[in-house]
């Protein structure tokens, strides 16, 4: 059998897991084998850095590649998380890449790129264009042992496109238009210099005007890399990542009372007092006129392979990152009924953030006996100067209808910074027990030292709020995999990790000077790739405890929390039904709670009670049909549910459920790609995300909207 495929099989932005795995816009024949949609056996550094592949991992880890991303018109990471079994995310601009995933949310989830860690992700994270992407990767579960301090509950890895020794040279250009004004642009080259070099080169550009008022953004992102072959067991590459971008500053529309509302928004939000959305309201910005949420981040890597001989390897990799982040806004938007006019604050926040670190990696691929055997030992050495100046002007009051946005005020504020240093050393260990039962260990043992300083606004250090601390945390996992038929595999796994007990350890107040908080998860699963591939299935169960912890309820307030517990099951599948007929899906439950939790300034007993922004149910459905009518015509529709949320710790305001559904019809030419994508096709009203700190407002998620779109690849 002779199948040409034109393109990728398109997929929608909003729609399910990794289903194409083809990696370029070319025309690709494949003799007598489907696409393998879920890469089971595609290897992942984000899992192991000792080239396992998601087969061989006991553990979850999903991964979607560049074409599909394309093909979907995921624009960003945060998209493409989303695509993923039991992963949700919000654009909050406060923390715009946050993620929930088995019961935690926020800086419980690591975010990467390229494998590195830049920090927490509630303090740094921006959302990073999906076009300068080779593949994006999301790992479940607590990974300190691979990591460091955090990854409770999973890690996301963007993975920039790199250069490939012997590769021709190639071109691809992307662009896209749709409702307002919200374009993408995109090109990119890469090939080689010489016999023994190669390049690659990728910018994008992402716009839009908003569907809320007085909300434009934009991000740019330039990414390149250089590859040497100084001889032929040693490889050397330099590479530069830039992002600069500016955030849609929506914090929300407030709650009000339903008998105030001019058009009452429902099946969006229930609160136990009655306040509801008002559609009048809907598409209004409270936020001050001179609003900045805005940032610019550099990253410098550098790396030598050698291979020793067939036995030993090592990797060196020094990394530099510099960010600069600014936020300056009227944040809280909160309805006084006495007055009823919307109370605002004003908070602003400036980051200095630079990283300077090395990582070095030694394999050895030797047998242990009889058994085949992989040991990887990796010393790893960060230092992170973070500085941040705030302030909390005087805020005012506004009409709920027709706020007048004015100014923000003065930015007199007062500076903390955190020097951290942290060294660790870790290892990974991949043993052949038999033919079928493979034995995957690792830990690690860090020391962070951090030195946090507070000064006032008049520049003097404050010694009462100040202090230094020393940690050394210990991880481990363990786990097993049996393939009892070929390309079938039982596995389980058991690890630990530690984050800490409040915020993160760039903000910690001296009030949160406690040891780190300790986490642990055993899961067992099931992974197939069936038929040469044209079916592939995944299912997970996973018992997660977070204790000795606190948790941070407002800006500067944490509450003892004692512990936070999640168990749960994640199935995901794909199949090709037939060579032009191709379908996947994935659902997810969790049953997420928090232990002893009362909060000292509210009285709230939330013992037991949800987290915020945590969904019971998750699915995601999707289909496509290629070559309709003998032309190359694809056409495909995707849905996602989304259960019930709760958008504060007393579990008081609940963010209902929604499904939204997407379409695409596309024409492939040659080299050359046509799409038409509709999203949210219902113009379903629905709260993607909250910020618990801000429960009495909430921002809807985008309305319908359509776009076109034109992509060559040569």
């Amino acid at each position: 059998m002779k199948l040409h495929i034109r393109a990728l099989s398109a997929l929608l932005g909003a729609a399910p897991l990794a289903a194409v795995a083809a990696d370029s816009l070319q025309e690709v024949v494949v003799e007598g084998e489907a696409i393998k949609k879920l890469d089971l056996n595609t290897e992942s550094a984000t899992g192991s850095r000792l080239g396992l592949t998601a087969l061989e991992t006991p553990a979850s880890l999903e991964g979607i590649s560049d074409g599909t991303m394309r093909a979907r018109g995921l624009v960003s990471v945060t998209e493409a998380a989303m695509t993923m079994v039991g992963v949700n995310s919000g654009e909050n601009p406060g923390a715009p890449s946050a993620f929930s995933m088995r019961g935690f949310t926020d800086n419980q989830i690591t975010s990467l790129r390229d494998g590195l860690q830049i920090g927490p992700a509630s303090m740094v994270m921006r959302p990073q264009n999906a076009f300068n992407l080779e593949r994006v990767e999301v790992l479940k579960g607590p990974a300190s042992v691979l990591y460091g301090e955090g990854a409770i509950a999973g890690t996301v890895n963007a993975v920039t496109k790199k250069p490939r020794l012997g590769a021709p040279a190639d071109y691809e250009f992307l662009a896209s238009y749709g409702r307002y004004d919200t374009y993408q642009l995109g090109a990119g080259l890469g090939g080689p210099i010489g016999e023994r070099a190669a390049y690659r080169l990728d910018a994008s550009r992402t716009s839009s005007d908003g569907w809320v008022d007085r909300t434009s953004s934009d991000s740019n992102n330039v990414t390149g890399a250089l590859l040497w072959q100084l001889a032929p067991s040693l490889n050397a590459s330099v590479s530069l990542d830039y992002l600069g971008d500016a955030l849609p500053n929506n914090w929300g529309q407030p709650l009000v009372p339903a008998s105030f509302a001019k058009h009452p928004i429902h099946g969006v939000v229930d609160s136990v007092d009655g306040r509801v959305i008002d559609e009048a309201m809907r598409f209004t910005n409270y936020n001050v006129a001179d609003n900045l949420s805005e940032s610019h981040q550099l990253w410098a890597t550098a790396s030598l392979h050698w291979q020793a001989n067939d036995v030993i390897s090592v990797r060196d990799t020094a990394y530099h990152f510099d960010a600069k982040r600014k936020w300056q806004n009227a944040e809280q938007y909160v309805f006084d009924p006495t007055t009823e006019l919307v109370t605002r604050d004003r908070f602003f926040v400036f980051h200095d953030q630079t990283i300077i670190g090395d990582r070095l990696d030694t394999t050895i691929d030797h047998p242990l006996g009889d058994h085949k055997n992989r040991f990887l030992v990796s010393v790893d050495y960060n230092k992170v100067d973070f500085g941040r100046t705030r302030g909390f002007p005087d805020g005012d009051a506004v009409d709920p209808f027709n706020p007048q946005p004015g100014t923000f005020g003065p930015t007199e504020g007062k500076l903390s910074s955190a020097l951290i240093k942290t060294g660790s050393l870790s290892f990974e260990d991949v043993l052949d027990v038999t033919e079928h039962v493979k034995l995957v260990t690792g830990g690690r043992r860090e020391h962070v030292s951090l030195d946090r300083n507070d000064f006032g606004f008049d520049g003097v250090f404050i010694p009462d709020s100040s202090f230094s601390r020393t940690f050394n945390p210990t991880s481990w996992r363990g786990g097993l995999t049996y393939e009892f038929l070929p390309a079938m595999v039982l596995y389980g796994q058991w690890s630990t990790g530690q984050d800490p007990v409040g915020t993160e350890l760039f903000s910690v107040e001296s009030s949160q000077n406690f040891d780190l908080a300790q986490s642990r998860q055993w899961e067992v699963g099931y992974k197939s790739s069936m038929n040469d591939g044209k079916a592939e299935v995944t299912l997970a169960y996973f018992d997660i405890l977070r204790k000795d912890i606190l948790t941070q309820i407002a800006a500067d307030t944490v509450s003892n929390v004692g512990s936070q517990k999640s168990h749960g099951v994640e199935l995901a599948a794909s199949v090709n039904i037939s060579p032009r007929w191709q379908a996947s899906a994935n659902v997810a439950y969790v049953n997420a709670s928090y232990g002893t939790f009362v909060n000292p300034d509210f009285g709230i007993a939330a013992t037991g009670n949800v987290p915020p922004n945590v969904a019971k149910w998750t699915a995601n459905l999707w289909s496509g049909l290629t070559d309709i009518g003998g032309l190359p015509l694809e056409v495909g529709a995707g849905v996602r549910f989304v259960d019930d949320r709760f958008a504060d710790y007393a579990n008081e305001v609940t963010l209902k459920s929604y499904v939204l559904v997407d379409a695409y019809a596309a024409y492939a030419m040659h080299n050359t790609r046509l799409m038409i994508r509709g999203r949210n096709l219902t113009d379903r009203e629905y709260v993607p995300w909250v910020s618990p700190f801000y429960p009495n407002q909430l921002a809807l998620g985008a309305p319908r909207t359509f776009e076109i779109s034109v992509e060559t690849k040569l």
